[in-house]
């Protein structure tokens, strides 16, 4: 079984792929290739023949550097585009199905209504209680005017 990658390697480099792209590109070339030469060795061809004539389908493709610089163009992540596309999709379902949108709108309202209600809630109970004022537990610090540098606490 010849070695493909090495051969594959030097096609892939020309395209100026990341490393990570690059040996996903090699590899998936190389499964082409093996996948290819079994069949031609399964048709009857010599070893020798099978393996120039896969090389030769595979890899003698004058565009294969192009072709991967096109398709690593086409794959870049386009957000704001791609972000807008989903809106109008969401839209239209929404706008196709009415009830459901008036479902789901009933629901993100009771989920957001209730979710701020129980952070509201453990605000109060948590922070806002202890700080309350409470006669029987507050202490006032004051200096007493007949001892400087002295000070007492009295209960309010």
């Amino acid at each position: 079984m010849p070695e493909w990658h090495a051969r594959i390697r030097d096609k892939v480099a020309a395209a100026g792929l990341p490393p990570a792209d690059e040996a996903e590109v090699v590899d998936e070339l190389a499964q082409h290739l093996d996948d290819r030469y079994r069949d031609l060795l399964a048709g009857g061809m010599a070893p020798e023949a099978a393996e120039r004539t896969a090389l030769k389908e595979v890899l003698d493709h004058a565009h294969v550097a192009r072709d991967l610089r096109r398709e690593r163009r086409r794959l870049r992540p386009r957000v704001i585009r791609d972000a807008v596309h989903e809106w109008r999709i969401a839209a239209r379902t929404l706008a196709r199905h009415p009830r459901f949108a008036i479902a789901a709108m009933i629901t993100l309202g009771l989920g957001l209504g209730a979710a701020g209600a129980s952070v509201s809630y453990v605000d109060v109970k948590s922070l806002y209680e202890r700080s309350t004022f409470r006669p029987t537990r507050t202490l006032v610090t004051r200096q007493a005017p007949d001892s400087p540098g002295k000070s007492r606490m009295d209960p309010l």
